[in-house]
């Protein structure tokens, strides 16, 4: 008897604590809750994009014929005219091929998004794009951490020097700790041509980046060795 109400409390005790989760990290859980994806493509141009699935939704901007978006596979309908919409959740980059958040887009007034489903076709997702969703349903994890050494690649570095004492985050988030190092650090820059990839500019030290659940972006800086020795949320704010 006793180890019948055992279960039963411990059983509410986890159900209570997952709710409490929930509820103080909505981002994560709602990436984690989300179910099947697919690609989509508008078919037409100037193409209503709405706040809600149905016609009475208010026109939040137009879309066209070379635009595509991840949405959730399932379309909704709408019982008063039969319409069914699609939930879009990120637009791909037309010239990246990378994800944004739709709802954390100032474009879309930082709103879920809906579109006419006889306005888009259907496309597969390729592995890539499994592999960039199933990176946002864990989080968007940091794939390196201050004190880790990046490996090096094909791109050309050489060592610079400091001019003026800068502060760092010590990690990729906001309220973060950080630290002031002086003029005179030695750091790692990009020492090649000019690339068209926003990371690899010009002395901003920056081989990889990241990006976090509301879409900001991060970038390290790396010491000689191409340690991560902090990180900065805009690349005007990288050390020269």
């Amino acid at each position: 008897m006793c180890l019948c109400r055992y279960r039963s409390w411990l059983k509410c005790f986890v159900m209570v604590l997952s709710l409490i989760v929930l509820l103080l990290n909505p981002l994560v859980s709602t990436a984690s809750t989300m179910t099947d994806f697919i690609k989509i493509e508008v078919t037409g141009e100037n193409v209503n994009v709405r706040s809600e699935p149905s016609m009475n939704g208010k026109i939040i901007t137009q879309a066209d014929s070379w635009m595509y978006y991840i949405a959730e596979s399932q379309p909704i309908r709408d019982k008063k005219d039969n319409s069914s919409w699609y939930k879009l959740i990120f637009i791909i980059d037309y010239y990246y091929d990378t994800f944004s958040r739709l709802d954390k887009s100032s474009e879309y007034n930082f709103v879920t998004p809906y579109i006419n489903a006889k306005f888009v076709k259907k496309m597969p997702l390729s592995e890539d794009y499994k592999r960039e969703i199933e990176y946002f349903r864990k989080g968007r994890p940091v794939r390196y951490n201050t004190g880790d050494i990046v490996p090096k690649n094909s791109i050309e570095t050489r060592i610079s020097t400091t001019k003026k004492p800068h502060t760092l985050f010590l990690e990729p988030k906001e309220g973060a700790k950080k630290q002031t190092f002086p003029a005179g650090t030695k750091i790692s820059v990009y020492g090649g041509p000019d690339i068209d990839v926003p990371s690899y500019m010009e002395c901003s030290g920056v081989l990889y980046y990241h990006k976090d659940m509301n879409d900001k972006y991060w970038f390290p800086v790396f010491d000689a060795n191409l340690r991560i020795i902090g990180w900065a949320e805009r690349t005007d704010d990288l050390p020269r």
